[in-house]
């Protein structure tokens, strides 16, 4: 006969077994809910964080376009200055043609 050999008692590991599997299915459980709401919880942090971050850029935005509007309509009349000249009437535009002439004949060579 063994010595180091537990007498068996009646339904002992049956219990012991079924306790067991009580405690991981539990477990499981709780483990997978745990899980989910962290997930959820990560999820709703990083659409709160990007809302803030994009109503802000917005916000920013906004700021510099309202605080450069006369800088670019100055920009727009410097433009339209440099393109027809200082003298032009706002909205006539005459088209022509230029002839110069620089005192030379026809058949003179430079």
């Amino acid at each position: 006969m063994f010595h180091d050999h537990e007498p068996r008692r009646l339904g002992y590991r049956d219990i012991r077994t079924r306790w067991a599997v009580v405690q991981s299915t539990v477990g499981k459980l709780l483990a997978a809910s745990a899980a989910l709401v962290a997930v959820v919880g990560a999820i709703a942090l990083s659409v709160l964080v990007l809302a803030v971050v994009v109503t802000g850029m917005l916000l920013v935005g906004a700021y510099l376009w309202w605080k450069t509007r006369d800088l670019r309509r100055q920009m727009r009349a410097d433009m339209s200055r440099a393109v027809f000249g200082d003298n032009i009437i706002e909205g006539e535009i005459i088209e022509g043609e230029i002839v110069r002439d620089d005192g030379r004949k026809d058949g003179d060579k430079e």
